[in-house]
């Protein structure tokens, strides 16, 4: 039986654990993926681990193994992430997206929630208003393009986008 669970390691991705924890996760009979399974590099630091030892071992064992050893990176998770705070540089950087969120909200809207919505979804509707008159300008009727110079024999096949 294959086992697997999903973890999300920023900070010992960040710290640059991950590949000295995979090296030791397979000595361990278990390996560490991307979060699409193998053969897949790990995106926003989600990582598949599952067990490689099928054989031999009961289903219960397997899956005990796989939750001892979770929750061992969980913690050595949460002692990376508190190491990082401590970083100025992490602390400067945290600041800095906290400000552009709180202010790029702030000073965009004007308003209630309701009127805010109104306002994206009017947005929304002129982004597809544009597309509608782009496909328009694309499917020009023949007369049109007989004006441009084009004759009707040049013409085989209209394509609509």
């Amino acid at each position: 039986m294959r086992a697997s669970v999903m973890l999300h390691l920023p900070a010992l991705e960040k710290s640059n654990a991950i590949s000295r924890i995979a090296g030791n996760l397979s000595k361990l009979g278990l390996t560490m993926r991307g979060a699409h399974g193998e053969g897949t590099e790990p995106q926003g630091a989600l990582y598949q681990l599952s067990n490689q030892v099928t054989l031999g071992i009961s289903e219960k064992a397997a899956i005990e193994n796989l939750k001892n050893i979770t929750a061992q990176l969980a913690a050595q998770e949460e002692q990376a992430r508190e190491r990082l705070c401590k970083s100025v540089d992490v602390q400067d950087t945290i600041a800095r997206s906290l400000g552009i969120l709180k202010y790029a909200v702030a000073g965009h809207r004007v308003g209630t929630d309701k009127e805010y919505r109104r306002r994206l979804y009017r947005q929304a509707d002129d982004r597809r208003g544009a597309g509608d008159a782009l496909r328009q300008r694309r499917q020009k009727p023949v007369a049109a393009r007989e004006r441009h110079g084009t004759r009707q024999a040049d013409q085989i096949e209209i394509s609509i986008i």
